[in-house]
């Protein structure tokens, strides 16, 4: 080895040894962390029990209600990712199936066997999932139920007749572009301002968000660190501001203010 290559090593050593001096009085002056919260792992948040799933011929009726009631639920595979690569035709599907038959084209190739032939004469029968074969009537239904239950995609696609992923996709794809979504856009959005309290969401003293503590006795709400003196805790009792105490302004109180929340919690 050259002197100038040991020279050089020497001098990425030190550099390392510094940076490791430095990271250790850094860590020494680091506050603890805080405690952290337990991992979502266990049957409360994964499942733990997943059931079998098949194919099932008429012939073959008496074991899926056997095993249904071993299991609870029986699921229909849709899909052997094994069986597929093996076709080599998998891929062929993908890039010829049109976009809005593209599940249920991989659903019914699994059911064909995973073999082309027929496939596509029967894949024609099968309605494109984002409903562009809906008809004048079928749509003008869909908006009369969006507008009916707003945004509840389960309640439109009972009421139409549809399935969910049916009214998502025809509502992403095709209802968002219209001139009725904009409205309905506006409506909601001044609904969901009138079903609010009213309360500010900023402190009245450092115009700032956060947990806010509401008068009573008007719309101000404050950080209880801004008050003058602070306080500690939410009053448990009606609770009134510096301004309604002194202007006596305690008849627009609102009885009704008493069942909301004592707080407006920031995010």
């Amino acid at each position: 080895m050259r002197m100038d290559e040991v020279s050089k090593n020497g001098e990425k050593a030190e550099i390392f040894t510094e940076m490791q001096a430095m990271m250790k009085s850094a860590q020494k002056g680091r506050k603890p962390n805080a405690e952290r919260k337990p991992t979502r792992i266990g049957s409360e948040y994964q499942a733990t029990n997943i059931p079998p799933a098949g194919i099932f011929s008429g012939n073959e009726t008496d074991t899926l209600k056997e095993n249904s009631l071993k299991s609870d639920l029986y699921y229909e595979q849709v899909w052997d990712p094994k069986r597929a690569a093996a076709s080599g035709k998998a891929d062929l599907v993908h890039m010829t199936v049109l976009h809005n038959r593209k599940e249920a084209g991989m659903v019914h190739f699994h059911r064909c066997d995973y073999t082309i032939p027929g496939f596509y004469t029967d894949l024609a029968e099968v309605p494109p999932l984002d409903g562009t074969d809906w008809s004048k009537e079928e749509k003008n239904l869909f908006n009369e139920s969006i507008w009916s239950y707003r945004k509840d995609i389960g309640k439109v696609a009972k009421h139409t007749g549809k399935s969910i992923n049916n009214c998502l996709a025809y509502y992403y794809g095709s209802f968002k572009q219209t001139a009725d979504y904009a409205r309905l856009k506006s409506v909601c959005s001044i609904e969901e301002k009138q079903t609010k309290d009213g309360y500010a969401d900023y402190c009245a003293v450092c115009d700032d968000g956060g947990e806010l503590l509401c008068c009573d006795g008007c719309k101000n709400a404050y950080h209880l660190g801004c008050l003058d003196p602070p306080l500690l805790e939410i009053p448990a009792d009606d609770w009134y501001c510096v301004e309604c105490v002194m202007n006596k302004n305690f008849n627009c109180s609102d009885p009704k203010r008493k069942k909301q929340r004592r707080s407006r919690g920031g995010t």
